[in-house]
């Protein structure tokens, strides 16, 4: 939700750099000189790039120690629950269990149970059920 541009003062040409993550620029002679701007620019649902299906990244890092982050994908808002589980099925964590607004979600787990402790090392499932989309997939924390 921030503009992020790359101005030349020399030729006025303008980047946004949300769409382009690298520059290049050759100088036959003399110094250019940039402005790089960041400001506000909060984007209605119309304006954002939206996925064009549900999808559900593998978690970084993993294995991991403390964190570990994903990445869910939604083409439209959609009533969302994730959770995690541990080896023999047994609940460990609800991450989110409501309404969420369409787009690229970042989704966090701190290796903590519901009750906020630390659980153990060893192999965990996080389940993402979004409207019809539905995938479990696994990760490791080791301490």
């Amino acid at each position: 939700r921030w503009n992020l541009t790359l101005t030349d003062q020399a030729t006025g040409a303008t980047i946004d750099m949300r769409e382009v993550y690298s520059y290049t620029f050759t100088s036959g002679s003399g110094v250019h000189h940039f402005t790089m701007t960041l400001s506000d620019a909060p984007l209605g649902v119309d304006d954002r790039k939206l996925p064009e299906e549900f999808a559900l990244s593998a978690n970084r890092p993993n294995p991991f120690n403390a964190t570990t982050q994903f990445t869910l994908s939604l083409p439209v808002e959609s009533d969302v629950k994730i959770e995690v589980y541990d080896l023999l099925g047994k609940k460990v964590s609800t991450l989110v269990d409501g309404e969420m607004e369409a787009g690229y979600r970042k989704i966090v787990w701190n290796g903590r149970d519901a009750s906020g402790h630390e659980v153990p090392s060893g192999l965990y499932l996080y389940k993402v059920v979004a409207g019809d989309f539905r995938e479990v997939r696994k990760m490791t924390l080791i301490k």
